[in-house]
């Protein structure tokens, strides 16, 4: 008689503030879908964030205060004040990772998530394709001529899986104390944030390091080079099945408008209609389930500024004017960059 397969509970890390709960929510939820073990540390990076789950348990959600965080890493907190709080947040990555393997010794690998991802497959197929690895990082995957995002780095760090092993924690610690020692939001000396320190990795960790599909942790930076495609109800990126899609800078305007936070260069219909529409809608539910839309770190729920909503804004389900409003962008960012030409001619001959 052959036995049941063994349940494996995988294990998984991210942070986030108040601002982020909506899609951390979101995110839990897809990962609910598509997992039936898992375990999610946060590190909560205002009271309000830990508040929430301390009135709203989810029992794979273990969180931590900063504060708590800090005591353990005093080196990390040192830097604070010299940081903004976007860097301090990119600083506080692999240290978190860190600290959450050192705290759980018998983890086996542990994943870390950037708090916009949704899972839209089941990631089963990505851990055992890792099962001989011991680090793993996906690709921006910047097309070959996008020479101003190739600068800032190669890889994305919304996910990255290291084995509690010493090739892996030694990686780890590494990439930790170069971010202690320097993790800011500009170019330097071919550094960049968090990020950029991945490119030596595949030199530096050889065949100990496995690059993630375009599939996993696909962003809107890639698919100019990996197109969206919708085959038999799947979602595909350059041929290959879609597991997780990475929201950055989606801002909601009102519960049915909203920004984006990419701009395509090709007419974004499907990945409007496939993607951004399904997402937004849930992020819309999950404020309206928790009370989320009354938060007062939700600025962007706020009616703002009137002209930009409007001028940047898309609309669910309105797949034709969002097309129209891409089109009038378009037309406006072509009309600024020949503008900008015309002046930098102008002013080379005075």
């Amino acid at each position: 008689m052959q036995s049941d397969p063994v349940m494996v509970t995988r294990h998984f890390c991210t942070y986030f503030n108040s601002g982020y709960l909506d899609r951390a929510l979101v995110l839990l939820e897809s990962m609910r879908r598509h997992m039936d073990s898992f375990t999610l540390e946060v590190l909560c990076f205002d009271a309000a964030a830990y508040d929430f789950f301390d009135r709203h348990p989810f029992p794979e959600v273990r969180c931590q205060r900063l504060s708590a965080f800090e005591e353990r890493q005093p080196d990390v907190a040192a830097v604070k004040s010299s940081r903004s709080r976007a860097e301090y947040f990119f600083t506080c990555t692999s240290a978190w990772i860190d600290d959450v393997l050192e705290r759980h010794k018998d983890m086996d690998v542990l994943t870390y998530l950037d708090a916009d991802l949704c899972f839209l497959g089941s990631p089963e197929s990505v851990f055992a394709a890792f099962a001989d690895k011991d680090i793993l990082i996906t690709e921006h995957g910047f097309a070959s001529d996008d020479f101003a995002n190739l600068q800032y780095g190669r890889f994305n760090v919304g996910w990255l899986s290291f084995r509690n092993n010493r090739i892996g924690r030694d990686c780890l610690r590494r990439w930790r104390d170069q971010c202690v020692a320097w993790c800011f939001d500009r170019l330097e000396d071919g550094k960049f944030a968090d990020q950029k320190y991945l490119d030596e990795w595949p030199e530096r960790y050889g065949d100990r390091l496995m690059i993630g599909s375009p599939g996993l942790n696909a962003g809107p930076w890639g698919l100019r080079k990996s197109p969206l495609t919708v085959r038999d109800s799947r979602l595909y990126v350059g041929g290959h099945p879609l597991i997780v899609y990475h929201f950055q800078g989606v801002r909601l305007f009102s519960r049915s408008h909203f920004y984006l936070g990419y701009y395509f260069e090709v007419m974004p219909a499907d990945i409007l209609r496939f993607l951004y529409f399904p997402y937004v809608k849930h992020l819309v539910q999950v404020a309206e389930q928790y009370g989320l839309l009354r938060v007062g770190a939700q600025d962007r729920y706020k009616p703002g500024n009137i002209g930009y909503r409007y001028a940047t804004g898309y609309w669910v389900d309105r797949v034709f004017i969002s097309c129209v409003l891409w089109f009038f962008q378009r037309c406006a960012l072509w009309l600024q960059a020949g503008f900008c030409k015309l002046v930098g001619l102008f002013r080379g001959r005075c």
